[in-house]
């Protein structure tokens, strides 16, 4: 069997496009449910409600996949090379810190973390009117690699 140099590197690049493991998880603030009683997959068809939820689920490497709407913080994330992106992008998708004794919305202690992209970002805020705007930080990455692009 022989490859040309650009079907081997085709194949090269398909084998190390996902880590071995990914899992691709789907959420949707509206139809999805966290309790079990009619998934506990996160699947396409059968998504989580909850963005942390989906994060426990997958675990290391990843894939969460967000439907349009709003969803509820803190989040975090402990695992490696997790992603995070919505389908609709920033305008369409939000996700909203609830507590005002959390110290971000959003949390991450893991390397190679991703949070949106080009057209598959989210809005991150607060759903409450803190004392104090500077209380409470947006996103908190204390890991490497970490990329956040698309988002507001």
């Amino acid at each position: 069997m022989s490859f040309s140099r650009t079907g081997l590197a085709c194949v090269v690049a398909m084998a190390f496009s996902l880590p071995a493991g990914a899992a691709t998880l789907y959420v949707d603030s509206i139809f999805g449910d966290d309790d079990g009683a009619l998934n506990t997959d996160c699947k396409k068809k059968t998504p989580c409600r909850s963005i942390q939820h989906a994060i426990t689920q997958g675990g290391a490497n990843a894939r969460i996949i967000l439907a349009p709407g709003s969803y509820v913080g803190p989040i975090t994330v402990t695992q490696d090379n997790v992603k995070i992106t919505s389908v609709a992008g920033a305008l369409a998708t939000e996700i909203l810190g609830d507590d005002p004794d959390a110290d971000a919305i959003i949390e991450v202690t893991a390397d190679r973390f991703t949070l949106g992209g080009k057209g598959t970002g989210v809005s991150v805020g607060r759903d409450f009117a803190a004392d104090d705007p500077a209380d409470q930080s947006g996103i908190v990455v204390q890991g490497n690699k970490a990329r956040i692009e698309g988002n507001i």
